[in-house]
């Protein structure tokens, strides 16, 4: 269980509406009184994905599902693999290296189904790489400034995000530009009352829910419904005894270093939202390595919140990693072969195919969702 909770950290180290807000009414309360029942109450759909030399993953960050295939960003390895809907491997997008059309250090990725295109943004090569979504061929490359985070809106303009924040010409700072799809500066969105070094990843910062985008702040709580002309707040979280650091506490002592500074301490480091049309999920740490994971129903505004092992027993899940995204009202998690193999399961699909892996294969993905 020790290196589970080891590569967990690694991995973070991975009834709402758009726009609705009010002083208590947009607050999401995920507690630990665990009115939401797990055991028995979860409905799994398995896919373990193919393991070659070509396809070998070692640690996923994002996932998404689109016509069939599966597209996984490989954070670790920096390469975006895709796989078709049973899990047997397709292709590599792009090529890893220091050439003009290839990628260091990709971040993130979107699908635009208008114009037909993969899109992967190289934070590392400071650029973005176009790609047809048909055979992956590649299209362009658009050399952009420093991001740490970027993500297509609805009506093409792009997102970037810097916790660092972005400065203006009037010595303003904020976490959010916006720029049109030739990367021309737009607006800018939500001050930056706190310049963040040194943050702790947690998985991706911005996830579409509805086709709108979301930008999920992992060291405030604080998740933003976000347009080309603003951002308004979605919801705050709250996680009873669990709390976020103040932004007082935040000026005076975490502004050289965030996580030097927040990992020895009680507060909740990061935190990283996921969301349906039922549910919203929370995975986070705690006291520095210690994860949790919580789930919220939008309809009955019932709740759960437990420690990453007491969830895994309660669902039958062990090995089970981050949730890193969403697919037709579920969640998209992936579950370690290795703990799979050397712990007992009793959720039955689950030990069928232990039995035809092995400890070194590739993640078996677990679409889940609460009944």
């Amino acid at each position: 269980m020790t290196k589970l909770i080891i590569i967990l950290f690694i991995a973070f180290s991975a009834c709402t509406k758009p726009g609705f807000q009010g002083a208590e009414n947009d607050i999401i309360h995920i507690r630990n009184n665990n009115d939401l029942i797990m055991k028995n109450n979860i409905e799994y759909k398995f896919i373990p994905l193919e393991t070659t030399e070509n396809c070998l993953l070692s640690g996923i960050r994002n996932i998404q599902i689109h016509n069939g295939k599966i597209f996984i960003l490989d954070n670790k390895l920096s390469k975006v693999m895709v796989f078709d809907i049973t899990g047997k491997f397709i292709t590599q997008i792009g090529t890893l290296g220091e050439g003009p059309d290839e990628y260091n250090q990709i971040c993130s990725f979107w699908i635009d189904q208008k114009t037909q295109t993969i899109t992967l943004a190289d934070r590392g090569g400071a650029k973005l790489l176009y790609y047809k979504l048909n055979d992956f061929s590649l299209i362009l490359t658009k050399k952009s400034d420093h991001f740490e985070e970027c993500a297509l809106l609805a009506n093409g303009n792009i997102a970037w995000v810097k916790s660092s924040g972005y400065d203006t010409d009037q010595r303003n700072t904020f976490y959010i530009k916006i720029t049109d799809s030739l990367l021309n500066e737009k607006k800018y969105l939500i001050p930056a009352d706190f310049a963040i070094e040194g943050n702790i990843s947690s998985g991706n910062i911005f996830y579409e829910f509805n086709k709108e985008l979301f930008l999920n702040l992992p060291f405030m709580g604080v998740v933003y419904h976000i347009t080309s002309e603003s951002a308004e707040r979605h919801f705050k979280l709250d996680f009873g005894a669990h709390k976020f650091a103040t932004l007082t506490w935040l000026k005076g002592n975490a502004s050289k270093n965030y996580a030097n500074a927040i990992l020895p301490t009680d507060y909740i480091s990061t935190c990283n939202i996921k969301e349906t049309d039922d549910y919203i999920s929370a995975c986070f740490l705690v006291k520095g390595m210690n994860p949790y994971i919580g789930f919220y129903n939008k309809h009955s505004r019932k709740s759960c919140k437990y420690k990453w092992d007491e969830f895994m027993k309660l669902s039958g899940l062990n090995g089970f990693g981050l949730i890193r995204g969403t697919y037709q009202n579920y969640f998209i998690a992936d579950i370690s072969p290795e703990i799979v193999k050397k712990y007992s399961i009793w959720q039955q699909d689950l030990q069928e195919i232990a039995k035809n892996i092995n400890e070194e294969d590739n993640p078996i993905l677990c679409l889940f969702k609460p009944k």
